[in-house]
């Protein structure tokens, strides 16, 4: 229903944590704009600028793996906002969510993290 998008970033190096993959990455220029590391409650995550308040490019690691994936994310990274997006569901009675589940800025976030992945995979990491 909301669009969930995973690719995998092929690696031909080591990065053992996701702030070293950040270090490899900051300055390159990609059409979802520039990355930024955030700490998302316990798990860092690498968050490109916000579509809107339910689209976000993201890149995950998985835990105790060398293994990352690009993402469109529904929540974006931060604690502040998961707090404010709660809020927000509450108020409208869930109807602001509706974002994550339909219309273009959706099919752009999906689009965005494809052409994030190619990118990243084209690197060679």
């Amino acid at each position: 229903m909301f669009g969930i998008a995973y690719y995998n970033i092929s690696l031909d190096s080591e990065y053992p944590d996701i702030d070293d993959f950040y270090e490899r990455i900051k300055d390159e220029k990609f059409m979802a704009g520039t990355p930024v590391l955030v700490r998302n409650g316990i798990a860092p995550v690498i968050a490109f600028p916000q579509l809107d308040r339910n689209n976000q490019v993201q890149i995950l690691k998985y835990h105790n793996s060398n293994k990352y994936v690009v993402s469109r994310c529904t929540t974006p990274a931060g604690f502040e906002n998961i707090i404010i997006n709660a809020a927000l569901e509450e108020l409208t009675s869930n109807l602001t969510g509706l974002t994550a589940a339909i219309g273009n800025t959706k099919k752009r976030c999906m689009e965005l993290a494809k052409i994030t992945a190619e990118h990243l995979n084209g690197m060679r990491l």
